[in-house]
C-alpha cells in the first residue's frame, strides 16, 4: 500500500479546493456601469457614459463604457480614478491571476496624458503597473501616443523585445460622436497574467497586430502573495478611455477556517489509513 505523508495529504486537499474563479466582470451589455461580478468605485472627478452602436461587434458587442474627465468637450478637467474591488486572489505556489480588457482612447488632443492600471496586494503594495501612454509618456515624443508600456519603481518603460507596440496601438483622435457612439475600429485587447514575482502580457492592436512578452518585473521587484484590488488612474486632461469586457480571474485565497478544515480532513484520512493497517 502506498504511504502518504501529512504534507502530501494537505497538498492534495489544497489543490482539490483551488479552482479558477471570476472575481470581477463588466461587459456593459446590460446598459449600466454596475459590474456583473464584483464591485468598483468611480470617483466624482470622472463622468461615465454607456456607449452604444457596437452592432454586436465580435469584440465590443453592443455596448461599452466611457470613463471620462468631468465635462463633455476638450480640454476636460478632472481625472479618472477607479477602484476595482474583489476577493483576494492567491499568487503563491505558482498560482496566477489574469486581468483582461478591451479599450481605446476617446480623444488625444491637448496636454500630455496617460492612464495607469495598477494592481495591489492585500498590504497595499503595488504588484504591477500597466501604462496606457500618450505623447512622450516614455520619452519618444509623438511615437508614444496611445502606446502601451509598463512601470516599475524605477520609472516607465516601453514594452521590451522586437516588435514592441508603437504609437496608435489603441484608439486615435476622436470627434464629438465619441461621446455617445462606439468606434468598433479602434479597440485593442490586453491580457495580463500576474504571478508572485512577475507578470506576462499579451495584446492585440486595433489593426490586429499581436504582441506578447513574458517576465515583466513586479512594480517593486518583490514577491507578492496575493492580488487584492486594481486601481485605474489618469494623468493630464483632455481625454477619456472606453473600456469593455473587463475581467479578473484567479484562485481565491483560502479563508483560515477553510485551511483548518482541510488540515483536519487530511489528518482524519491519515488516521483512517493507519488504523486500516493496524
Amino acid at each position: 500500500m502506498k504511504r502518504y505523508t501529512l504534507s502530501a495529504l494537505l497538498a492534495c486537499g489544497l489543490t482539490g479546493a483551488a479552482s479558477a474563479t471570476v472575481v470581477f466582470s463588466n461587459n456593459f451589455e446590460d446598459g449600466n456601469f454596475t459590474p456583473e461580478v464584483g464591485s468598483w468605485t468611480i470617483a466624482n472627478t470622472a463622468t461615465t457614459t454607456v456607449l452604444t452602436g457596437g452592432g454586436g461587434d465580435a469584440t465590443l458587442g453592443n455596448n461599452a463604457g466611457l470613463i471620462d474627465g468631468s465635462g463633455s468637450t476638450p480640454p476636460v478637467a478632472g481625472t479618472m480614478d477607479v477602484d476595482i474591488d474583489f476577493t483576494d486572489l492567491d499568487l503563491t505556489g505558482g498560482k496566477t491571476a489574469t486581468v483582461s480588457w478591451d479599450s481605446y482612447a476617446r480623444r488625444t488632443n491637448g496636454t500630455a496624458k496617460e492612464l495607469t492600471i495598477t494592481g495591489y496586494d492585500s498590504s497595499g503594495n503595488e504588484v504591477f503597473a500597466m501604462v496606457l501612454g500618450d505623447a512622450n509618456s516614455f520619452g519618444n515624443g509623438g511615437g508614444d501616443r496611445q502606446r502601451p508600456g509598463f512601470a516599475t519603481s524605477s520609472g516607465k518603460s516601453t514594452l521590451p523585445g522586437p516588435g514592441t507596440p508603437g504609437s496608435f496601438w489603441f484608439g486615435a483622435n476622436a470627434g464629438a460622436t465619441a461621446n455617445t457612439t462606439i468606434d468598433t475600429s479602434k479597440d485593442a485587447s490586453f491580457d495580463l497574467t500576474i504571478g508572485e514575482s512577475g507578470w506576462d502580457l499579451a495584446t492585440t492592436s486595433q489593426g490586429g497586430t499581436a504582441y506578447s512578452t513574458t517576465g515583466l518585473a513586479t512594480f517593486d521587484g518583490a514577491s507578492h502573495a496575493d492580488l487584492a484590488y486594481i486601481e485605474i488612474t489618469s494623468f493630464g486632461n483632455g481625454f477619456g478611455m472606453v473600456f469593455d469586457n473587463i475581467q479578473v480571474e484567479g484562485t481565491l485565497v483560502p479563508e483560515p477556517s477553510s485551511l483548518a478544515l482541510l488540515g483536519l480532513g487530511s489528518l482524519s484520512m491519515l488516521r483512517r489509513r493507519r488504523m486500516g493497517r493496524a
